[in-house]
């Protein structure tokens, strides 16, 4: 599991304790605050990291990656189809965005030039 993923499964863990998701009253609301919790996360942590390692962004490793992505995942992906629905902010959508602001994301300690690899990648098995 990389970083980014622990992150996001503690925050989910500490939002279903919340008196937010415990207000709704069933299941399809519960699943629909946490579709906005985890998308507001994500997009929280997207705006971080780019701030931090956006400097380090080099299109031929990105297509190099995306390459790599593909071959070590051929067959077992598939496309996500994102529902239309109208933008609201919601309590749900507040707490995500604030979840997102808590893992802390650093360049590390080595010294090296800046790397996204340890937060979008797991580790080698």
């Amino acid at each position: 599991m990389t970083v980014c993923e622990r992150a996001v499964a503690s925050e989910q863990s500490a939002f279903r304790k919340s008196a937010i998701y415990s207000r709704k009253r069933n299941t399809k609301t519960r699943r629909a605050a946490m579709e906005e919790f985890t998308d507001a996360m994500i997009q929280r942590l997207r705006v971080r990291l780019y701030d931090v390692f956006g400097a380090a962004i080099n299109d031929a490793a990105l297509v190099a990656a995306r390459r790599h992505r593909e071959g070590r995942t051929a067959g077992q992906t598939k496309t996500l189809v994102h529902k239309k629905r109208p933008a609201r902010i919601t309590a749900a959508t507040v707490s995500g965005w604030e979840a997102g602001d808590r893992p802390q994301i650093a360049r590390g300690v080595n010294g090296k030039a800046a790397t996204a690899s340890a937060f979008l990648e797991g580790p080698e098995a």
